[in-house]
């Protein structure tokens, strides 16, 4: 599907798709609308604008998925969303906007995704929640979140990343170690700017962790 504008599009069991230069726009009162995705693997959507929806992405037990250069914005639940207690693996979620959702830019769970060059911008919760391991978060900046700008699980590489001026922590990842943090620059949050709680086997190397409210 390519050059269209829908108010709603939803993919089921609609394996090696490629939904291309479309826009979603609906009703933010309708709890359905948006693109949604269900037991669908090996697609593609890219250049996708899907904006005052009741969700932006919504994508269910889907893997091996790639979402580039797609404009998510002005929705009220999370924007890119990959459901709670249902893993979606080796993802790639590369270029895109988030800005100005009612929940968090990118809510993921699942191992072995990509998530690079993305910004995620002024969203009412988290700017991306990642509980996902074995996964590289890079190239993305995260900036003017509500909560935390990146809230992560363990086991997982973040480099490049410019993670400024959110409401509470810039990096935050309880609980699991084994991450491993590169070139990233955070400042300028309210709370810490990294913040690693009860973890252990972490390299840190070359950040620039500066002018947060709390420690460094």
């Amino acid at each position: 599907l390519q050059n269209e504008a829908v108010s709603e599009l939803i993919l089921c069991s609609a394996h090696n798709s490629n939904i291309n230069n479309v826009v979603v726009e609906g009703s933010t009162q309708l709890k359905n609308n948006g693109l949604i995705v269900y037991y669908s693997n090996n697609i593609t959507i890219e250049n996708v604008v899907s904006s005052n929806n009741y969700y932006g992405f919504y994508i269910y037990s889907s893997n091996n998925n790639r979402l580039i250069g797609n404009s998510v914005n002005s929705n009220i639940f999370d924007c890119i969303w990959f459901p709670p207690f249902l893993f979606s693996n080796n993802n790639l979620i590369i270029g895109n906007t988030i800005t100005q959702n009612n929940q968090s830019g990118i809510f993921l769970r699942g191992s072995n995704n990509i998530i690079d060059g993305n910004i995620a911008m002024g969203n009412s919760v988290f700017g991306m929640y990642l509980s996902i391991t074995n996964s590289s978060i890079n190239n993305n900046v995260v900036i003017y979140n509500n909560k935390s700008g990146i809230y992560s699980g363990g086991g997982n590489r973040f480099k490049n990343n410019t993670v400024n001026y959110n409401n509470e922590e810039g990096i935050f990842i309880p609980f699991f170690g084994y991450n491993n943090l590169t070139n990233n620059t955070v400042s300028y949050n309210n709370r810490s700017g990294i913040r690693l709680n009860d973890n252990s086997y972490n390299l840190l190397q070359n950040n620039i962790v500066n002018h947060n409210g709390d420690h460094g």
